[in-house]
């Protein structure tokens, strides 16, 4: 019997291999999408909740992190990557409205580390879920998996070899080189796992950032005191202090730090290439 050409074209695009990013798992397994308030509150809460336990103790805060970023991971996958993108932008927020209890610096390092933490625990269970079912992925998506994930073995080699020689700065390093490949990775796999609507919730972070900036701008020292960020401040110029920065920046410059309002001047554009110019912001 003779095949309709509709039969004929249905036929041959079902036998196509789909394209990148067409969910190939099951529907059962996609997550929650809390929607925009939803998920802001979601990422205000996986963001917050760490730093204020912190100030119980740093394992009840970690232990809080942790749980946070698995079920936030399991049960509402579509809000990861605007919750990630919240923690990066406002987790200093939420440490400077605490930071007048905190007792030192090393309190004071330790509670910023929280949206890494997040990131990390998030990776593990992204990775998880392409590992355990590589071959439900498409081809090419298999490929930037496999890419990015050879640039992460050799990041961890250059860690261990740092880790010899200056353990602290290695683990500075780690964080700020690898954070923009494990983010790669989680964003890819929820996004190729859920349908996820991203739109409002990033135009309602992106404004809230807008805004605040403009905030800080014109009404600079009222902001500082509304939120401690002066408190902030103060650690971190006693941070940069006992670290040897301003010792260091006057010997390169010339320039003596009098207070922490000196430490937010910057070169035009916050490059040393237009330092001759003398013009700062």
């Amino acid at each position: 019997m003779p095949t309709s050409p509709v039969a004929r074209s249905t036929s041959a695009a079902a036998g196509r291999a789909p394209r990148l990013g067409a969910p190939l798992l099951p529907a059962g397994r996609i997550g929650w999408a809390p929607g925009p308030i939803g998920t802001i509150a979601l990422a205000a809460a996986v963001t917050g909740l760490p730093v204020l336990l912190h100030l119980t103790g740093a394992a009840v805060g970690i232990a809080a992190c942790v749980v946070l970023a698995l079920l936030l991971a399991n049960f509402a996958a579509p809000a990861v990557p605007i919750a990630l993108i919240f923690s990066y932008l406002f987790q200093n927020l939420f440490v400077a409205l605490v930071s007048p209890a905190i007792d030192d610096i090393s309190q004071f390092n330790t509670i910023r580390a929280y949206n890494f933490i997040l990131t990390a625990v998030t990776w593990i269970v992204a990775a998880w879920w392409f590992w355990t079912a590589r071959a439900s992925y498409d081809r090419r998506f298999r490929t930037l998996m496999d890419v990015t994930t050879v640039a992460l073995a050799a990041i961890g080699v250059y860690f261990v070899l740092g880790l010899i020689a200056n353990p602290s700065g290695a683990v500075i390093y780690l964080r700020n080189i690898v954070a923009p490949f494990l983010l790669l990775q989680i964003f890819a796999v929820v996004a190729y796992r859920n349908r996820i609507s991203m739109s409002w919730a990033l135009i309602a972070v992106a404004t809230f950032t807008l805004l605040y900036g403009y905030l800080e701008l014109f009404a600079h020292d009222g902001l500082l005191s509304l939120v401690n960020g002066d408190t902030y401040l103060n650690w971190k110029v006693k941070e940069s202090y006992e670290a040897g920065v301003f010792l260091k920046d006057l010997h390169e410059t010339g320039r003596v730090l009098r207070s922490y309002l000196d430490t937010l001047v910057i070169d035009f554009l916050n490059t040393p290439l237009f330092r001759d110019l003398g013009v700062s912001v």
